[in-house]
């Protein structure tokens, strides 16, 4: 029932798209043809002309990260799921897709879990994707929230604190202390909770 609900949702989306510009637009035009074919999982069968493979496995990362920013939640985790599909097939016939394409993927795909708080399933996403990137600060942060969703905070402090040795840029290291103080408090809290009550 669920396939039948998210293929109906494609079909929608590609009738009603509206590409925003040229790249859009580009994107469109090379991987709608193929996304019924994507979709009903018929991979073995996908001929793609000129090896476009790592083409239109970008396309969909990119389609996904539209997605998201539209909020269409559903759809974008299909599109990465169905991108890590194809990069699985480009490995088994030996048409190496980089660790870190499909680190991103997973990363991203989790970001959507932890919007809709799946943290499970964000949290396992997140996980495959530090094991195949380790340098992925993006799934190393998104650890540390799923990680809080779980109610795990010991855990997800050290994920911070570990996501945050390896953050470069400005705004990845503000992101980090935010969450890492926010569960300080939440530690010393908890903490201080038994102390009272006894």
């Amino acid at each position: 029932m669920i396939q039948l609900v998210i293929m109906d949702d494609l079909q929608k989306y590609i009738k009603n798209v509206q590409p925003k510009d040229k790249s859009h637009r580009d994107r469109t035009k090379r991987l709608f043809p193929y996304l019924p074919q994507i979709w009903s999982n018929d991979y073995p069968c996908l001929h793609l002309p000129n090896n476009q493979s790592h083409q239109i496995l970008l396309d969909l990362k990119s389609e996904g990260n539209e997605l998201f920013s539209a909020n269409n939640l559903s759809l974008s985790i299909e599109f990465y799921t169905h991108g890590l599909k194809l990069a699985k097939r480009m490995n088994d016939e030996n048409e190496q897709v980089e660790n870190e394409v499909i680190s991103t993927l997973l990363s991203n795909r989790a970001a959507c879990y932890l919007k809709i708080q799946m943290w499970k399933e964000g949290l396992l996403d997140c996980d495959n994707a530090l094991k195949l990137c380790l340098a992925n600060v993006k799934a190393g942060y998104r650890k540390s929230i799923a990680l809080r969703g779980l109610k795990r905070y010991d855990d997800a402090l050290i994920a911070a604190q570990n996501g945050l040795l390896m953050a470069r840029k400005p705004e990845e290291i503000n992101s980090f202390k935010e969450i890492i103080g926010e569960l300080q408090d939440i530690i010393c809290k908890s903490a201080e909770r038994p102390k009272k009550e006894g």
